[in-house]
Formats: structure tokens, C-alpha cells, sequence
């Protein structure tokens, strides 16, 4: 099983529990981890993992300058845009966000969400829950993306 792991920044100490998670699953053999982050790379000498691509490595590699430019006229997210072709031609079994904002910073800022039935587990916990699930638009994107049937949320923190 591949399990593409989606995260904002890979991997400040406050998130230690996320690479803790990934380096158990990794050791495991059974199920093979990939990670892609769209912001900042941290902490990776501390931290590394081989199976790692950031969102922009893959806006370069899945968009051609013709589809970056009319991506950038009509305002569309290009890392978006990448990152579903990236799973749509991987053999991804799952996407795991960690976080609630992977979905208004990344995953519903284009509408190639609607065609993607690959199952997305997103796990909610910590601030994105206690501050911006609060959060009127923030929420509405939520419930958006929680009408997809292959969308399943798991909470760690009460909400």
C-alpha cells in the first residue's frame, strides 16, 4: 500500500508526531510512504526521509511553461493543479493530510478535486481545530470538501 503523506511543512519539532508516524509506518514494510510538502523543508538534517518532493519540485515537473502561464492568468492554484496530476499518475492508495488547512492551502484551491477518487484521510488536530475550524470560511471549506465521498476526517482534538 502507498500512502502519500500531505503536509504543509516537513517537519518542524512541533510536528514531531508526524514524522514519528511516517518513520514507524516506514519501518514497518508493509506499506510504502511518500511525503510532499508545500511550504518550507525543516529541520532535514535532524529529520530525514528519503521519499520526499515538495509541491513546487512537482509544479516543474507535472506543468509545462505554456499551462504554468494560463494557470497564473485565470488565478488557479499551479501547485494545486501539480499535485493532482502527481497522484492521478502515481499509484497512490491514499493521500493523508495532516491538518485541516492541507484543504484551503492546497487540496480546494482547484477544481481537479472533483475529479479525484483516490480516498484522502485528513486529520484534524491541535489549532486547526481549536482556532480555525471556528473560523467561518475556513469551515465552509470543510464542509465543502467533507460532501466527497472518498474524503474522511479523523479528529485527535475534541472539536
Amino acid at each position: 500500500m502507498k500512502v502519500l503523506h500531505l503536509m504543509r511543512e516537513f517537519s518542524p519539532y512541533s510536528q514531531t508526531f508526524v514524522y514519528d508516524l511516517v518513520s514507524a509506518l516506514q519501518g514497518g514494510g508493509e506499506i510504502e510512504n511518500e511525503i510532499v510538502y508545500y511550504g518550507k523543508r525543516i529541520e532535514s538534517s535532524e529529520r530525514p526521509f528519503e521519499a520526499l518532493s515538495s509541491a513546487k519540485q512537482l509544479e516543474l515537473d507535472y506543468l509545462g511553461n505554456f499551462e504554468r502561464l494560463m494557470l497564473k492568468v485565470r488565478k488557479k492554484n499551479k501547485k494545486s493543479v501539480a499535485f493532482y496530476k502527481y497522484i492521478n499518475k502515481t499509484e497512490v492508495d491514499v493521500v493523508h493530510c495532516h491538518f485541516l488547512w492541507c484543504i484551503w492551502q492546497l487540496l480546494d484551491r482547484t477544481d481537479s478535486y472533483n475529479s479525484c477518487n483516490i480516498p484522502i484521510l485528513v486529520s484534524a488536530h491541535g489549532t486547526d481545530v481549536t482556532r480555525d475550524a471556528k473560523n467561518e470560511k475556513y469551515r465552509d471549506a470543510i464542509l465543502r470538501f467533507s460532501k466527497k465521498n472518498n474524503v474522511i476526517f479523523s479528529g485527535t482534538t475534541p472539536f
